[in-house]
């Protein structure tokens, strides 16, 4: 019996503890439901706050492909129409936008519509729900089987500036750090001088110059925008984007006590100057511009170095092995074809299984002060073709690459023939035309 009273009163100090319990529910605003939809909500009212839209510099793979200019207006709750530096007019884009092999088609319009939507995953996110080519080319694996550039195309949302003039991101694939900024009325024109500067650039070598007392050549491979930095026989890339006064790399370049992260192009378009004005460098065009025209390459007895002729011979023995058996024609085409971008190739004749080109996109440069000598470098594989010989191919590609830059001179038995020779080996050289 003297159970009762005591069984009671455990239970009227539960009944209390449940109460203090509820008290310290959250209630009304502070709901974690509501909180969420609230910076849900938050998120939404600034991206559609700019009449003019944000801009952002897209950074696939990490940087391995430089950084892209894309501007966004958001029009509705679900609703974005995008701009992009790639498709500005005076270009030209797939006429299949969602397949880059596509013959091309000069642009006839600069902004591309599309949808969008938030979601709270742990954190906000952003998604680009539907293909939009301003900003999907760089994560369609038609460029490249199966992750093409490594794009994003959803985004965490970070934080907002306390201005809400920035929006910090972060690629939910790359965890790059990107950032939205608002537009100003002053920047209509900006993608249209970011794509002008390309055109301006690709291509070309700079005078060298002097950082942390040490003097180094530079070439700017305008399609990949990556900046070679070359000396003492090392080469570092450095990836930039494009601004309407030049480059500017995305992480600095540090050598000493010098920094370098911007060069900015002369007004008579001659010259780049670094940002404190310290140092100007000359442009420089040499004579053979693969970013504007192409040649082909004979790997064949008599027209190629042994050393080449062993690569082609080792391509073969891997096609012959390979899961598709085949064999190429070692014509290697090289330079701008009927491609948005400069591509190297060779076809294979895989019989029923598969015949075509194998194609991998590269890039194409000057080196000062040398007229006859090129400079190229490799970017990445261009659509099916290349997933049906890439074990052979690869390291044939990765091989003429790494000969670079080479010499062009004429064929003394042939002047129809240039002959390619590297300019570190002179036991490595092709003759072309």
């Amino acid at each position: 019996m003297r159970t009762y009273p005591l069984l009671s009163g455990l239970l009227a100090l539960g009944l209390l503890a449940s109460c203090a319990q509820y008290e310290d529910y959250p209630s009304h605003d502070q709901y974690p439901s509501t909180r969420i939809a609230q910076g849900l909500e938050d998120i939404r009212t600034a991206l559609r706050s700019s009449a003019e839209g944000w801009d952002l510099v897209l950074i696939p793979d990490g940087g391995n492909f430089g950084g892209i200019n894309l501007s966004m207006r958001f029009t509705s709750a679900s609703e974005v129409v995008m701009s992009s530096e790639a498709y500005q007019k005076g270009g030209t884009i797939p006429a299949v936008v969602t397949n880059p092999q596509s013959d091309l088609e000069a642009v006839t319009k600069t902004e591309f519509g599309s949808t969008y939507h938030l979601t709270d995953r742990g954190g906000i996110q952003l998604t680009f729900d539907t293909f939009n080519v301003a900003l999907h080319s760089w994560s369609n694996p038609g460029w490249g089987v199966p992750n093409s550039y490594n794009g994003d195309f959803t985004f965490r949302v970070d934080s907002i500036s306390r201005d809400h003039n920035t929006i910090y991101l972060q690629g939910a694939r790359t965890k790059t750090p990107m950032r939205l900024t608002r537009r100003s009325s002053g920047d209509k024109d900006q993608l249209q001088r970011c794509f002008a500067m390309k055109q301006e650039l690709q291509g070309k070598a700079l005078a060298p110059i002097t950082l942390g007392g040490k003097q180094y050549e530079l070439s700017i491979f305008g399609f990949a925008r990556q900046l070679s930095l070359r000396s003492g026989g090392k080469e570092e890339l450095l990836p930039f984007h494009y601004t309407p006064q030049g480059i500017e790399l995305l992480r600095p370049y540090v050598a000493g006590s010098d920094s370098l992260t911007a060069l900015h192009l002369s007004a008579d378009k001659q010259s780049m100057t670094t940002p404190d004005g310290r140092q100007k460098l000359a442009l420089y065009q040499g004579e053979v511009d693969l970013t504007r025209r192409y040649m082909q390459l004979y790997f064949y007895d008599g027209y190629a170095s042994e050393a080449f002729l062993a690569e082609t011979r080792q391509a073969d023995q891997t096609q012959a092995l390979d899961s598709y058996p085949g064999s190429y024609i070692f014509t290697l085409h090289l330079g701008m074809m009927q491609r948005s971008m400069p591509l190297m190739g060779s076809y294979l004749d895989a019989g029923y299984y598969f015949s075509n080109w194998v194609d991998y996109y590269a890039d194409f440069t000057s080196v000062y002060n040398e007229p006859k000598q090129l400079h190229m470098t490799r970017m990445i594989q261009q659509g099916l073709s290349w997933f049906y010989g890439r074990r052979a191919m690869d390291r044939f590609y990765a091989y003429i690459v790494a000969q670079s830059p080479y010499v062009l001179s004429e064929d003394p038995s042939n002047s129809r023939y240039q002959i390619f020779t590297s300019v570190a080996n002179s036991q490595v050289w092709v003759k072309g035309e």
